[in-house]
């Protein structure tokens, strides 16, 4: 087990929420970094400890076909999608990312590859969990089995990326420094990162009985923030070029649409999109995502 900050490496923080209560039994406090006020749990899972979990987690795995997704639409599926669903992030990415090699960490089988190769890039997908790997590879998907940034294999480091995604997975890096540091050697001059993440200010965790293991497993590492992301990144030597919150309809709101109907939920998705980050500021979104740019 580690106790210190996985970005600074030092043990100098404050108890930010006791006692919460795991998946598995027991309970572990939420500590905050005092230099990057990353937050994380006390103790926190080693790679040995974690490869033993995702043992346990892989066994019981269904794989989802990862050629299914939505890769284009018109304004108005844009305007009621969530500011961080995948039409929207590929909406971006296109107009922002010139063509060239990327890479995808964390991408299960590949679903966030299939859109960037439907985009017209040369993509690339590193994921641990050997049977996602299978899933993605049958689909004709350039998927390798390995984890970042220690366990890459030389598949994926022979290439130079001028884009690279992170999403719902930098929760779950044992070593952030070393983990930036990575993105810069896989990156060309000017190449940007993406990263989505759920956040630990959350409107969801304003009420303490939400465990922050309710979102985050078990092993979670670090407990990102807007400001402890926006200065990972730039200590690490990034621009940050975007930077918004992501909410899903009718998650965490204080409007709750239970009608089925499309009219229905599709007035929830846009008053949840428009109007609640103005209620409660990006720091307290559900989600964020930051594009950040390499200086």
């Amino acid at each position: 087990m580690l106790d210190d900050c996985p970005f600074c490496h030092h043990e100098d923080a404050t108890v930010y929420r006791e006692k919460q209560k795991l998946r598995d039994d027991g309970y572990r406090d939420i500590y905050i970094c005092n230099e990057c006020l990353t937050m994380y749990p006390k103790p926190r899972m080693n790679k040995e400890e974690i490869k033993a979990y995702h043992e346990k987690l892989y066994s019981k795995k269904t794989y989802d076909n990862p050629t299914t997704s939505l890769i284009s639409g018109n304004w108005l599926n844009r305007l009621l999608q969530p500011r961080g669903s995948y039409l929207n992030l590929m909406n971006y990415i296109k107009k922002h990312v010139s063509v060239g090699s990327t890479l995808d960490i964390g991408t299960y089988t590949g679903q966030f590859c299939y859109l960037l190769k439907e985009a017209g890039y040369a993509s690339y997908g590193l994921e641990m969990d050997g049977g996602a790997v299978d899933v993605a590879r049958e689909k004709g998907l350039n998927v390798y089995k390995g984890a970042f940034p220690d366990e890459m294999p030389q598949e994926v480091l022979r290439e130079r990326y001028s884009f690279v995604s992170l999403k719902e997975m930098i929760y779950y890096i044992v070593d952030l420094k070393r983990a930036m540091a990575k993105l810069k050697d896989i990156l060309v001059p000017g190449g940007k990162v993406l990263i989505k993440c759920h956040q630990g200010k959350s409107r969801y965790y304003d009420t303490h009985e939400n465990s922050y293991f309710s979102r985050y497993s078990d092993y979670v590492q670090g407990i990102p923030t807007v400001e402890s992301l926006k200065f990972i990144l730039e200590r690490a030597g990034f621009d940050i070029i975007r930077l918004f919150g992501s909410y899903s309809a009718p998650a965490f709101a204080p409007w709750e649409f239970s009608g089925k109907g499309k009219i229905t939920k599709a007035a929830g998705m846009l008053i949840n999109k428009c109007c609640l980050s103005t209620m409660s500021g990006i720091n307290k979104a559900d989600q964020i995502v930051i594009f950040g740019k390499l200086k």
